[in-house]
């Protein structure tokens, strides 16, 4: 299966977006452990 360099670009962004929302809730995480 050949992938478009738009649907490449799309896939790309998404990883991103989801390691963005990863490291954010390892922050949140963090934050909140450090409350107690």
């Amino acid at each position: 299966m050949v992938t478009s360099p738009r649907h490449r670009k799309e896939g790309e962004r998404e990883t991103v977006a989801r390691n963005l929302l990863e490291e954010a809730g390892l922050g949140f995480l963090e934050f909140a452990t450090h409350l107690d």
